[in-house]
């Protein structure tokens, strides 16, 4: 049912077309009006339309990986807590990886390869994917300077200068 049936209980009238060979119900001056009236309509209408349209294509980005290529993921749209607890959520990575394409399901889907003990199901849209640049490979392992709890522990390389405690009591 239109909008206009539920309001006013019966069908909308139907727009009459005005040409030479149509009879004449109305006046000529009244369906010469509406006509030019729904013609400007259309006009604005797809004036807006293509108005629209190159707006949104603006955003869009038009990306297709390979199988074999490495991607880094974005597994929500918002922030992640569930793979890494960061004491600033504002400093969390939004993405993670690398992950290598397995398969494209779709146009817009691909398949990943994920670590064995993802909980996540692998095939994702491309909007969460980005494209690995260079050779990135992520260290599982701490750097020597730092130990479990993440402090750096230094020890110097060479001592210069060094004063014995029988020197400072001279």
């Amino acid at each position: 049912m239109t909008p206009f049936k539920v309001l006013y209980g019966r069908d909308p009238p139907h727009l009459v077309h005005f040409g030479s060979n149509s009879i004449l119900v109305f006046s000529a001056e009244y369906l010469e009006e509406r006509e030019s009236v729904l013609k400007e309509l259309k006009r604005h209408l797809l004036r807006a339309q293509q108005i629209m349209k190159k707006q949104a294509d603006g955003h869009r980005r038009h990306i297709q990986f390979e199988v074999g290529e490495r991607v880094f993921l974005k597994f929500r749209p918002y922030r992640q807590k569930t793979v890494a607890n960061r004491r600033s959520e504002k400093l969390a990575p939004r993405y993670f990886g690398p992950y290598e394409v397995l398969k494209k399901i779709g146009a817009v889907t691909y398949w990943l390869k994920l670590a064995p003990t993802a909980t996540k199901h692998p095939v994702f849209h491309v909007s969460q994917l980005r494209k690995v640049i260079g050779d990135n490979t992520a260290n599982p392992e701490l750097p020597a300077t730092f130990t479990e709890d993440l402090e750096v522990v230094m020890e110097p390389s060479e001592l210069m200068g060094v004063c014995q405690k029988e020197d400072v009591t001279k």
